[in-house]
Formats: structure tokens, sequence, C-alpha cells
């Protein structure tokens, strides 16, 4: 399919420190593959500086943007609509700006996550105060998880009901079946206390295999990589800006795990 547009229009993605960011080369490489003139940027900007430098993007000709650390909740407050996921999380990591100016915000990584937790989950633990951290609550109380705790450095970043102070007790994982690392950081935790069968899901991407889960190779657990979760977010992101739901191919994966330095 190739979608026939006559506009130059801008898309990209906004955070801070986020030169490794791989939404470029998936977006471009679905942009390409349906025919589309548009570019897609890295704007790698301060926190004080995000609405301002929104408000200049769009006036650049921004029609849709994708958002990470660590301004996922700080979009939430600027947008003028945002769908159910980002209003439950109270984060959007996914706009799209209408012909009127509105700005209309998505949590398109809840969304992913649903998509790609396909078992049950009874009670689970989240690493990390943040927007996937936020996004993850959401996700896994729409699975129907009852018992959710959070463990953060700053416990008072976040308004959830149960939340400890890092370090994570380790004796906490014996009665957990899922496990998030939703921190931007590489962790090094001893998981040998999970359940043989649980899941460990780790938002980070920057490499194929993560300090987190390393720790869990040849072991009998259910694994989420971040670089999943990045994908699947972002074929919901484009099929907002584009109506088109990007498939994913063999030579999608070859051309993500060569930028990622993969042969």
């Amino acid at each position: 399919m190739v979608i026939h547009r006559l506009t130059n229009t801008r898309y990209g993605v906004m955070g801070k420190g986020i030169s490794y960011s791989l939404s470029p080369t998936i977006h471009q490489f679905w942009m390409n593959l349906y025919g589309l003139s548009e570019r897609y940027d890295v704007v790698d900007i301060q926190a004080q500086e995000m609405k301002p430098t929104l408000n200049q993007w769009i006036t650049d000709g921004l029609r849709g943007a994708n958002v990470t650390i660590p301004f996922k909740k700080e979009a939430f407050s600027l947008m003028d609509e945002v769908d159910a996921l980002a209003l439950k999380a109270k984060a959007v990591n996914t706009i799209k700006v209408m012909s009127d100016g509105k700005l209309l915000g998505y949590n398109t990584d809840a969304r992913a996550l649903i998509d790609l937790v396909s078992f049950p989950v009874k009670k689970a633990i989240i690493l990390g105060t943040g927007g996937a951290a936020s996004a993850s609550f959401v996700a896994l109380k729409e699975l129907k998880c009852s018992d959710i705790t959070f463990v953060a450095r700053r416990p008072n970043d976040i308004d959830k009901k149960i939340v400890k102070s890092w370090p994570l007790n380790l004796k906490d994982l014996e009665e957990c079946d899922c496990l998030v690392n939703a921190t931007p950081v590489e962790l090094n935790v001893d998981l040998s206390f999970l359940p043989s069968e649980a899941c460990v899901i780790d938002w980070n991407y920057r490499t194929s295999k993560t300090t987190f889960l390393s720790s869990v190779e040849g072991k009998n657990l259910k694994i989420i990589k971040g670089l999943q979760l990045l994908v699947q977010q972002a074929r919901y992101g484009f099929f907002h800006w584009f109506d088109v739901f990007p498939e994913i191919t063999d030579e999608f994966w070859a051309h993500l795990k060569k930028a990622q330095g993969e042969n």
C-alpha cells in the first residue's frame, strides 16, 4: 500500500539525551515503505524547553510527535484532548496535531504492553515512577492485575497507593508473577527469587541484551523486551498519524538490528 500525500510535513521524537533513539529508524522505514515524503527528526531538549519547543515545532510544520524521557507527564498537561489510556496514566507518548491546531495525546506505551502480555498477571512490581511506570500500571490494571507495587528511589514522585523505597526487597519477588523495569537505567538485580514462570519486562532497548535481562538467561521466565515495546507502541503512533497500521516484516527487523549495531 502507498499513501498518496502532497504535503511535506514533519514528525519526530522529543526527549532529553535521546541521541540513541531508534524511533527515526522505525518511522522513516515505514514512511519510505508507504511512499510518504514526510521527515522524522530528533529534538533533544531540556525540561523547561518542552512547551516553547513544541509550539515552535508546530509552527515549522509538525503534525505528529513521539514523546520520551522525561516529558511524558508534562506532555499530558499540554494536550487539548487525550485518549482513555493517557487519561488514566496522566502521561502522553504520542501527539497528533490536528488541522485546527488542537493537540491530541495518546498513550501507546500502555496499549503496546496490553498487546504483548498474553498471560494472566495477579501480582506485579514496577520499578520506577516516570511515564513508562504509569503506562505499565494502567496496562496491568486493564489486564485485571489486582496487586501492583511500585519501588522507587523517590516514592513521592508517584501518586499510587502502594509504593516502597529503593532498594528492592528481593523477598518481595517470591510471590511476584510480573516484574517491570520502567526506569531509564540499567539495573543489576538478582532475579533468582522470582517464581519459575514469572514475567520480566524491561522498557530499556539501548542494547539487545540489557543487564537486567541477562540475569534471567536460561530460566523458564516470560520475557518482554524494550525493543518489542518500542516497535508496538510505534505502530499505534503511525496509525494515529496516517491511518495505517504498519506491518512487521523480516526486512523491518533486519533494518532495525542493523541500526542497533547487530549483524
